[in-house]
């Protein structure tokens, strides 16, 4: 031998499109990445996503969208090096999202001879898992309100009011089977008509899933009542009175007149909203004063079925 060093090597040739080898599963409402990696440097607008094979294919996301098609509005383009990653996210999947995804590199912007083809990936969306239950019935205001967060994927759970975490001292979490539930007590206040809790579960990212809650459909705030009366100038023998009823939600709250064990309908003005999203009205009556008997008692009275 001459003291020269022979040496053979095999070099690994990458040609195809890689795409996941596995199925990619998601819960409706949740974001997902399908990936898509070339072999060599690439333009993007060479590169297309479709849904489906053949004719029942669907163009989903494209640098340079043929003549025709369009880009879904939840989609956007994925990963780190432009010219060889060009995968995309799905924004808020949805139930018909399911289905095969081709990632297809074509010969010249034109888009009419494919150069390369991905294996594509199945995409399975099931339905939204999660759920929250609120109380049989409305809620005083001051008073504490109970809500349960249902799940069947995942048992780690946090809740959120108007954006902002809730301490963990206001909710627990126990599984039964693969039934998980979360149960947070709060203390309502008369701001809360406006308020919006969140359930949200999940650890990872982009299958984290949330639903929210509005506290005005099960918050009562009840009214205060004033009233007022006096003669009515164009006949001396009927009184006029009025009830003012202020701060009240829901809209439609119940008033009524009694006298004495004696009740007496009344009419009521359309109820006004005001700027903290509670109700006021002003109800009226007229009575013959002579009907008034020595200790009779006059009373307005205002509420709802649940309460009254």
């Amino acid at each position: 031998m001459d003291g020269s060093m022979l040496c053979c090597c095999f070099k690994y040739k990458w040609s195809a499109i890689v795409q996941q080898k596995t199925p990619v599963e998601a819960v409706e409402g949740s974001n997902v990445v399908l990936t898509c990696r070339m072999p060599s440097i690439t333009s993007w607008d060479l590169v297309r996503w479709y849904k489906g094979e053949g004719s029942q294919s669907t163009h989903i996301f494209s640098g340079l969208p043929k003549a025709g098609d369009r880009n879904d509005a939840r989609v956007t383009r994925t990963g780190q090096n432009y010219e060889t990653e060009f995968g995309i996210i799905i924004k808020g999947v949805k139930i018909n999202d399911t289905g095969k995804y081709y990632c297809i590199k074509y010969a010249d912007d034109k888009g009419d001879t494919i150069s390369k083809e991905g294996p594509g990936v199945t995409l399975t969306v099931t339905a939204k898992n999660l759920t929250i239950i609120g109380p049989p019935g409305r809620v005083k205001v001051g008073e504490v309100l109970e809500l349960q967060c249902h799940s069947n994927k995942d048992a780690t759970f946090m809740w959120l009011k108007n954006g902002e975490a809730i301490p963990q001292d206001h909710f627990t979490t126990a599984s039964n089977g693969a039934l998980h539930t979360s149960r947070l007590t709060l203390q309502t206040e008369k701001g809360d008509i406006r308020s919006a809790v969140q359930c949200v579960q999940g650890k990872n990212e982009q299958q984290r899933m949330s639903e929210a809650f509005n506290l005005s459909s099960v918050i009562t705030v009840m009214p205060r009542l004033q009233i007022q009366g006096s003669p009515d100038t164009r006949n001396r023998s009927l009184g006029k009175y009025s009830c003012r009823v202020d701060g009240f939600y829901p809209e439609d709250v119940l008033v009524s007149w009694t006298l004495g064990k004696l009740n007496i309908s009344a009419c009521c003005e359309k109820a006004q909203s005001n700027n903290d999203g509670t109700f006021s009205t002003t109800c009226h009556i007229t009575i013959v004063l002579a009907k008034i008997s020595s200790g009779a008692v006059l009373q307005c009275h205002a509420g709802y079925r649940d309460h009254c």
